[in-house]
């Protein structure tokens, strides 16, 4: 019994072990790498490039990515009024120059 729990134990360390030295290796890639690195904005995790990221986020945080789209959607309709208010001041600018030209 001692000897099976043993190699239970023995099994699950080799397993804990293969996953340590995976992660050291990912770690020193990305210390390497200089920086290259995508952070999660909800978790700790690093990622080596934006498609692992972004399938983290939509797997892991789908709420909180839910939320970053609406408030995406809710800054590009702001920035399209901005720059439609630009446009029709820029109008209106040239409209009076005209006016007081004439």
């Amino acid at each position: 019994k001692l000897l099976a729990k043993q190699a239970g134990e023995m099994k699950l360390l080799k397993e804990e072990c293969k996953r340590r030295k995976k992660m050291i290796s990912t770690q020193q890639l990305m210390i390497e790498a200089k920086a290259s690195y995508y952070q999660c904005h909800f978790c700790d995790k690093a990622f080596m490039n934006q498609a692992f990221l972004q399938s983290h986020i939509q797997r892991r945080h789908p709420e909180d990515s839910h939320l970053e789209y609406k408030k995406k959607a809710q800054t590009d309709k702001l920035q399209s009024e901005i720059d439609m208010l630009k446009e029709q001041l820029q109008l209106t600018r040239s409209q009076l120059e005209a006016a007081q030209h004439a």
